[in-house]
């Protein structure tokens, strides 16, 4: 017959409003007394104090004891697996013993917790990765996207040529060309009446 375990479990907890966390945490407790295998000798619920942290603000903490007489360490290291203590003291026995097949069947189930950790935090940094490459796109899109609406504003700058000539000048040459062309309108007119004269009209 294995040999048994008293142990004290330590579980934290925080929260709010201050009762709350205390009654949720000696829930908790009471559901380890329902696990096979586990009797619960006894619990201390300590009171809630507040969190002295500014960015905290109305936050509570407490913490919890949970005297246990366990049946075996396959028992107790499965409480701890499964229900995460923040600390254990183990009473009794002050030596334990453990059979090969204990030891294998310890180890075994550590691998497969510390396997599916790894799963988990490989998948978040696959996850991180993803999203810092498409928030990496969107950057470079937005800096695109800025660039060419900077150029398709400076497009619309108004640009101003000069050739050298004043406008007085270009008046003047207008003025002249009008001129010249007035002369000649004038010029043809008097030629084609006198060929009326002579000739007569048609």
């Amino acid at each position: 017959m294995a040999e048994k375990i008293k142990a004290v479990y330590i579980y934290e907890i925080l929260g709010r409003p201050p009762e709350h966390i205390k009654e949720t945490l000696g829930q908790f407790i009471d559901k380890l007394g329902e696990i096979k295998g586990v009797k619960l000798l006894g619990k201390k619920i300590h009171e809630p104090h507040a969190i002295e942290d500014k960015d905290s603000k109305d936050i509570y903490t407490t913490f919890g004891e949970a005297e246990l007489e366990i049946d075996d360490i396959n028992i107790a290291f499965a409480i701890v697996f499964h229900m995460l203590p923040a600390n254990i003291e183990v009473l009794e026995p002050s030596e334990i013993r453990l059979r090969n097949f204990e030891m294998g069947s310890l180890l075994t189930e550590l691998a497969v917790r510390i396997h599916k950790y790894d799963e988990i935090a490989k998948g978040l940094t696959l996850e991180n990765n993803i999203l810092k490459n498409k928030l990496m796109e969107i950057e470079q899109r937005i800096m695109q996207a800025r660039q060419a609406h900077q150029k398709a504003n400076a497009g619309n700058i108004p640009v101003r040529i000069t050739t050298g000539i004043s406008p007085i000048e270009k008046k003047d040459k207008r003025e002249k060309k009008n001129d010249k062309k007035h002369n000649k309108n004038k010029k043809e007119k008097a030629v084609k009446m006198k060929g009326e004269k002579k000739y007569g009209k048609k």
